[in-house]
C-alpha cells in the first residue's frame, strides 16, 4: 500500500496501530489482528481513491475463496449492483483498473480470467459490513449467480463454466432459500455434476437439497421433485436401481397428480421410471410403460419432437429385449428417418439411431444391411469436426 500511496511510512504505521487498536477491543480471534489491521488499512485507503472498487471488493468478500471470473460482474443483469459499482461493470477498461488498484493494495491476486480472495481476508473484508446489511449483500449475491448462465449442462462447451460458477454457488444457502431463480440454478449445477462425471459431488448436493427441499417446501415442489430426479439419476450410475426405482416411481406419481398424466415433466419422469424397471429386469413392465408414453408424446408434442424420439427408442430397446425385433426395427427406422430429415446425417443422435437399427437387421440375421449401415454411420462419425 506504501507504493501504491506514497504514504509516508510513519504514517502508515501510526495507522495501522490504531486499527490494530480497535480491533483487539472485543473481537473474535478469528484471526490475527495484526493481519485484519493491515486489511483495514488498505481498505479504507481503496475506498477513498476507488469507491466502486471497495464496493467490488466486498461482494467478492461473499463469494468462495476461489477464483471468481470476471463475467460473474460484466454479465450481470442492469440493477444487481449498486452505483458506482453498476456502472462500472459495463465498462471493460474501467472494470480492469478497478481489479488493478485492488490487487495493488495486496487485497486480492488478480488474473487474466478473474480475482481471488485469500478466505482470512474475505472474513475481514465482511467484519466491515454492518450487520444490518448483510441480508443485502446476500441478496445481492443471488441475484448476481442467477443472473449469469454458463449454458447447457448436457454440452461439454459449458463445463467450464460451470465449473468456475459452483463454488460460488455452493457457499449460498441453497438449503433453505425460497429463490426459485437460486433453486433452478442448482439443479442445473448439480446436472452438470453428472454429465461432467462428478457423479460423488453431485449425488452428496442432490441428497442433500432434496432432503432440505422437500422438508422446507413439500413433497410436491417442483424444484424438489427436479432434484429428486437429479438424485435418482446418481442411483443409476452407482448401480442402485432399487433406490433409483421407489425414488422415480414417487416422483412420477406426484407429476401426474400435480401436473397430470400429459405434462413433459410427467413424461419425462415416466420414461426415467420404465428405465428404472429395465435395468431392474422388468422389460415387460417397461414396455407397457414406454408404449403409454409415447403415445402420449405423440399426441401432446408430435411425432418429430425431440423427447418423442427419445421415447420411441427407449420402446425400440424393450421390444427387441424381449425378442420382438421386426417390431423394433420398425419403429427404429421411423426415428432414424426422422432425425436424419430434421437434424441431418451427422447428428450424434441421428447417428445412435442407426447404430440403433443395425443391432434390428443384426438380429434379424440382415448382416449385409447392418454392415452397410454401420460403415455408412462410421463416415459420418469421421467426417464430423473434433471437439
Amino acid at each position: 500500500m506504501i507504493a501504491e500511496t506514497g504514504m509516508p511510512i510513519v504514517e502508515y504505521l501510526q495507522l495501522l496501530s490504531a486499527s490494530a487498536e480497535v480491533l483487539g477491543e472485543g473481537k473474535p480471534d478469528l484471526y490475527p489482528v495484526p493481519l485484519a489491521a493491515a486489511v483495514r488499512v488498505s481498505l479504507d485507503r481503496l475506498i477513498i481513491e476507488d469507491y466502486a472498487a471497495g464496493q467490488l471488493l466486498t461482494v467478492c468478500a461473499f463469494l468462495a475463496p476461489e477464483p471468481i471470473p470476471t463475467w460473474l460482474f460484466t454479465a450481470a443483469p442492469t440493477g444487481v449492483f449498486p452505483e458506482p459499482l453498476a456502472t462500472m461493470a459495463t465498462n471493460t477498461l474501467a472494470f480492469r483498473l478497478c481489479l488493478g488498484r485492488i490487487g495493488r493494495y495486496g487485497l486480492a491476486r488478480i488474473t487474466e480470467d478473474g480475482v481471488q480472495l485469500h478466505r482470512l481476508t474475505q472474513a475481514i473484508v465482511r467484519d466491515t459490513v454492518p450487520s444490518e446489511q448483510l441480508v443485502d449483500q446476500a441478496t445481492l449475491v443471488d441475484r448476481m449467480l442467477t443472473g449469469v448462465d454458463p449454458g447447457d449442462p448436457d454440452a461439454p462447451v459449458s463445463w467450464p463454466g460451470w465449473a468456475k460458477l459452483l463454488p460460488h454457488l455452493r457457499i449460498t444457502d441453497l438449503t433453505g432459500t425460497s429463490n426459485d431463480a437460486l433453486r433452478t440454478l442448482a439443479c442445473r449445477a448439480v446436472w452438470y455434476l453428472l454429465r461432467y462425471g462428478d457423479t460423488y459431488t453431485g449425488h452428496q448436493l442432490a441428497k442433500q437439497l432434496h432432503q432440505a427441499w422437500r422438508g422446507r417446501q413439500g413433497p410436491d415442489d417442483d424444484h424438489a421433485l427436479w432434484m429428486a430426479n437429479n438424485l435418482a439419476e446418481t442411483w443409476r450410475t452407482f448401480a442402485r436401481y432399487q433406490q433409483a426405482r421407489e425414488l422415480d416411481e414417487d416422483t412420477l406419481n406426484r407429476r401426474r397428480r400435480v401436473l397430470g398424466p400429459d405434462h413433459s415433466s410427467t413424461l419425462v419422469q415416466a420414461g426415467n421410471l420404465a428405465l428404472d424397471l429395465r435395468l431392474l429386469g422388468e422389460v415387460e413392465a417397461a414396455r407397457e410403460l414406454d408404449e403409454d408414453t409415447l403415445e402420449r408424446c405423440r399426441r401432446v408434442l408430435g411425432p418429430d419432437h425431440s423427447s418423442t424420439l427419445v421415447q420411441a427408442g427407449n420402446l425400440a430397446l424393450d421390444l427387441r429385449l424381449l425378442g420382438e425385433v421386426e417390431a423394433a426395427r420398425e419403429l427404429d427406422e421411423d426415428t432414424l428417418d426422422r432425425r436424419r430429415r430434421l437434424l441431418g446425417a451427422d447428428h450424434p443422435d441421428t447417428l445412435n439411431s442407426a447404430r440403433n437399427l443395425a443391432l434390428d437387421l443384426r438380429a434379424l440375421g440382415q448382416y449385409e444391411a447392418a454392415r452397410q449401415l454401420e460403415a455408412d454411420d462410421s463416415r459420418s462419425a469421421e467426417m464430423r469436426p473434433q471437439s
